[in-house]
């Protein structure tokens, strides 16, 4: 029931900005991926954002492997995040995770990059997260504007339950008339 709750707590002023045809208080372009590194390679890739917003990533190595081999590789991968116009802004080296927050100051496509160059064995996975807010401060009180009344709570989390508990009942139904049409 709890996560209910949540899910509806965090999806509900969404649901009501497009039922109502508001656009949502804030924009945000948000990304995951995992990827694949060979071993001496180096994988980039481009996101677009405008000064006054701030762009995060989190990445996490989950996994190294030698082929076949069961051997221990290091979970460790370098990363740089670059300006648009090529100047290295954050770097890690030999890091299995990180999360890193920047405060984008100029227009343009930056350039983030895992690199394995360090391997000459091991390919490495990487999982990685991207987070784009074009105006982090809009969002601070964007809950105000909305209703979050026990009883429209209650409606919502009532509808959202009903839904599976009624879908179940319908199986059961399905489960025994199947029995007893067997045996």
């Amino acid at each position: 029931m709890i996560t209910y709750l949540i899910y509806i707590y965090f999806s509900l002023p969404l649901l009501i900005s497009v039922i109502s045809g508001q656009k949502y208080p804030y924009d945000v372009a948000e990304s995951e991926l995992t990827i694949t590194i060979n071993p001496g390679a180096v994988e980039c890739f481009f996101q677009k954002a405008k000064a006054g917003s701030s762009v995060e990533v989190e990445y996490q190595v989950i996994d190294a492997n030698f082929g076949d081999v069961e051997i221990h590789q290091e979970l460790d991968i370098n990363f740089q995040l670059f300006s648009p116009h090529g100047r290295e802004l954050i770097s890690d080296y030999k890091q299995s995770d990180a999360t890193h927050r920047y405060d984008v100051k100029e227009d343009g496509d930056f350039k983030f990059c895992f690199d394995n160059r360090h391997s000459h064995f091991s390919k490495k996975t990487v999982y990685f997260e991207l987070f784009v807010d074009s105006n982090p401060e809009d969002y601070t009180d964007w809950w105000k504007d909305y209703d979050f009344s026990p009883e429209l709570l209650y409606n919502d989390t009532v509808g959202q339950i009903k839904k599976p508990l009624e879908l179940g009942t319908q199986l059961k139904r399905t489960h025994m008339k199947m029995m007893a049409l067997l045996g």
